[in-house]
């Protein structure tokens, strides 16, 4: 009985288990999509649109939008979600209308879905909550509205792989206690943000890819942790940025930091204000200040560029130190109470372009490396040495550089004279105190040139070339005039030193005269209403008149057209013309011409039918031509007057006889 059981409880299992694996994959896996507003599922029949406090939610399932207009929802979910999507195969937008709240208790907005989501519409949005403020699976876009949070956890998030970007005049302001914004890449643009993560070892700003700031942004962001962090490379354009920390590095970036010529950053850390881990290039204006660490610091490399504007304070270690080598073309001021101003253990060149002013305790400039200084600097140390390097250069054509130290002015390894180097000026020596004045070039009265440009040589024979520009020349004069058969020549000059140039003047070639292609030696005959075209190869744009008989014709009496010049004559000017053969010239421009001949004939006069041509005096009087013979015209009518009477006598007897 037993093992009959089994068999029978084992049978149903497998034919339970067979017809689990017939259903389709759908009905087992698949699950509906919802939209919760308000705790509200929209996908539900007649729940499209769902009431929020005085405004409105509406969900358009054809265009997966959500619109939000004056919302005020207060309920959540069953986990207190105040909008939750999930289950969806494609993305979301979200439409903001006038000010919307979500106040549900838990997340603000939180979706799980396969696509991306946007807000825009203008309008606004505030969260509030102990949970994220939007916490969003897929790409997010903030487009032109306002989004303000305060939550007991996570602002705006999106998983590390995806991204968000806020662009056109966006607004966003929030405070969390976890990350203010987190994404995999993080691009602001044209936007406000201010982002403060009020909890320990948090990030106002955390990017998992690159983080890029541009056109005109005002990022605001602090935070225990970095204020501003990335494990891609970072990339500040025309925006302003301000970034606290209190426990770490105010800006930091695992590659790349690059500060353009339009930026504006303000960094004061625990540690580094600024950092990098790639190498660092700031072009802009920055202000960078550590509590307690290097006001800026990276590994790698540092490029100052001339435009830029630097201002550093680190306060226990140095102003500004790069692992791997410094050069400076801009200003720069660094300041450390306790270590170098400015430190490298490779080397560090400061170019003639580049202005610099360090204070620092062991040394204001320091280098276990070569140290080539070309710009205006002055470097003190309030304890130890000015400056140091294993080789120092100083040049420069308008440098002057004052090297003050409290133990020695300017240390050089291995002994100072055998390495240093001066090019083009001089230097004094001190204990405590060197100072350098490069040479002061005296321009020559003359003007030295090449074939290019111009310039002053110093009277110092140095090789400085001052005041060196390019040519200025003035109008070219014709020495030679070109013929049809030879080359002419000309010159000019440079209106500041003299330089000569001539040129060829190529030969003339005589352009040739148009050909009338068709319609020469036309006829018009008067009052047959018929105009006359001709033809004529030159370019409709160089014709300036057309005559005839050496009169030029009035615009109102023919019609061009182009593809050359076709000359369409009205019948009512022919109309006009004497009969005859007249000229007519076509005259383009350069003194160029092609000449035909037309003719005008009369009208012919055609007699009416059965009626004898007009007799006149007229032109168009008809007349009989004469013969000079009468006679037989005489003679003719008398017989006719002599047989008209006989008949009459002859019918006069006839009645009398009878």
């Amino acid at each position: 009985m037993k093992k009959a059981f089994i068999k029978r409880c084992s049978a149903g299992l497998l034919a339970m288990m067979m017809m689990v694996s017939f259903m389709p994959a759908a009905k087992v896996l698949a699950a509906d999509p919802e939209v919760w507003v308000n705790g509200v599922n929209m996908m539900t029949p007649g729940n499209s649109t769902v009431s929020c406090g005085e405004g409105t939610a509406e969900y358009n399932a054809d265009t997966n939008t959500l619109t939000l207009t004056n919302a005020q929802i207060t309920k959540g979910t069953s986990s207190n979600q105040g909008i939750m999507i999930q289950n969806h195969s494609a993305g979301l937008q979200i439409v903001l209308t006038g000010k919307n709240t979500i106040a549900s208790g838990g997340v603000g907005i939180s979706t799980n879905l396969s696509g991306d989501v946007s807000l825009s519409g203008g309008g606004s949005l505030e969260v509030t909550g102990p949970h994220d403020a939007l916490g969003i699976n897929g790409n997010l876009t903030i487009d032109g509205v306002t989004i303000t949070g305060n939550t007991s956890q996570g602002g705006i998030t999106v998983n590390d792989n995806e991204n968000i970007t806020i662009k056109n005049k966006a607004k966003i302001d929030i405070t969390a206690s976890y990350f203010g914004l987190s994404a995999g890449d993080l691009t602001i643009t044209d936007s406000e943000v201010k982002a403060i993560a009020t909890g320990e070892r948090m990030n106002a700003l955390v990017v998992y890819g690159k983080l890029s700031i541009k056109e005109n942004s005002k990022v605001s962001a602090k935070s225990s942790f970095p204020a501003l962090y990335s494990k891609g490379d970072m990339s500040l354009y025309g925006s302003e940025i301000t970034a606290t920390s209190s426990a770490n590095n105010a800006i930091y970036t695992m590659k790349t930091l690059l500060v353009d010529e339009t930026a504006k950053v303000t960094a004061n850390g625990y540690y580094a204000g600024l950092r990098s881990n790639g190498d660092m290039t700031i072009n802009g204006t920055v202000e960078s200040t550590s509590s307690a660490d290097n006001g800026i610091y990276t590994p790698a490399t540092l490029t100052v560029g001339k435009d830029a504007n630097v201002t550093t304070t680190g306060n226990r270690y140095c102003g500004i130190n790069a692992t791997q080598g410094i050069t400076i073309h801009g200003m720069v001021t660094a300041n450390s109470p306790q270590d170098a101003g400015i430190f490298s253990p490779q080397a560090i060149t400061i170019t003639d372009t580049a202005n610099v002013t360090v204070t620092g305790f062991y040394s204001g400039i320091g280098t276990n490396a070569a140290l080539s200084v070309a710009g205006t600097v002055t470097s003190v140390s309030s304890g130890k040495k000015g400056m140091s390097g294993t080789t120092v250069t100083f040049s420069g054509a308008d440098s002057v550089i004052k090297v003050k130290g409290k133990e020695q002015a300017l240390s050089v390894e291995p002994t100072l004279n055998d390495s240093l180097e001066e090019t083009g000026g001089t230097w004094e020596s001190a204990d405590t105190e060197v100072t350098y004045k490069a040479h002061t070039h005296t321009a020559s009265t003359e003007w030295s040139k090449d074939v290019a440009s111009h310039w002053h040589e110093c009277t110092a024979n140095d090789g400085e070339k001052m005041d060196k520009a390019d040519h200025t020349f003035g109008d070219w004069v014709v020495d030679t005039e070109a013929t049809e058969t030879a080359k002419g020549s000309k010159h000019r000059e440079c209106t500041v030193c003299g330089q000569r140039e001539t040129a060829e003047i190529p030969v003339v070639v005589k352009p040739e005269n148009p050909v009338i292609t068709s319609g020469a030696g036309s006829a018009h005959q008067v009052s047959d209403g018929k105009d006359m075209t001709i033809t004529c190869s030159g370019k409709l744009e160089d014709l300036t008149g057309i005559y005839v008989d050496g009169k030029l014709v009035d615009k109102s009496n023919y019609s061009l057209q182009s593809e050359s010049t076709i000359l369409t004559l009205k019948a009512s000017y022919l109309d006009t013309l004497s009969a005859g053969k007249h000229t007519l010239r076509f005259q383009y421009k350069d003194g160029l011409f092609a000449d035909t001949t037309f003719t005008i004939t009369a009208k012919t006069a055609v007699a009416k039918p059965n009626e004898p041509a007009k007799k006149g005096t007229g032109k168009d009087a008809v007349k009989t031509p004469k013969t000079g013979d009468t006679s037989n015209v005489t003679l003719l009518i008398s017989l006719l007057i002599l047989s008209g009477g006989a008949i009459v006598i002859s019918l006069k007897r006839k009645k009398a006889c009878k």
